[in-house]
């Protein structure tokens, strides 16, 4: 079987410093000018197909992805951005999973996925549809994917 594709949370999963946000002031632009990525995650995900999934909305992506990669020298293959005025992320990531990603790399039956998401309610619609899911706890480093 081949390698799992990793379907990542982008705030509270890669953002280290989600946090902080709400105490910065500022545009959200401002913000995530300021905002930090855990380059440990990054390192132990190059191996793999990773698909960024978030519900940011998608007139930051240009600004996020440069921010990721100026910060970590890395890029998801993929990135999927809000265009909706939903804010619920098990809803908006489900249909990421059902429009964009399942058509193009195939079900879990037939492709594995491994989600790491910071959400309950979103872990939760990843597991209902055959993808194990596990949130990073605060403080937390990993040394290896919990799948590997």
């Amino acid at each position: 079987m081949s390698k799992p594709i990793i379907l990542l949370d982008l705030n509270f999963t890669l953002v280290s410093d989600s946090e902080l946000k709400d105490t910065q002031r500022g545009s959200f632009a401002q913000k995530i000018a300021l905002e930090n990525y855990r380059q440990w995650l990054v390192d132990l995900m190059r191996p793999y197909t990773v698909l960024l999934c978030t519900v940011r909305p998608i007139r930051y992506q240009a600004q996020t992805l440069a921010r990721i990669a100026a910060l970590t020298g890395w890029q998801p293959q993929e990135a999927y951005f809000n265009s909706t005025g939903n804010w619920r992320g098990y809803i908006v990531k489900a249909a990421y999973l059902e429009q964009h990603i399942f058509p193009k790399h195939g079900t879990p039956d037939a492709q594995p996925y491994y989600a790491i998401e910071s959400s309950v309610y979103t872990k939760r619609m990843y597991i209902e549809r055959g993808i194990p899911a596990k949130s990073i706890l605060q403080g937390e480093v990993w040394t290896a994917l919990p799948f590997s």
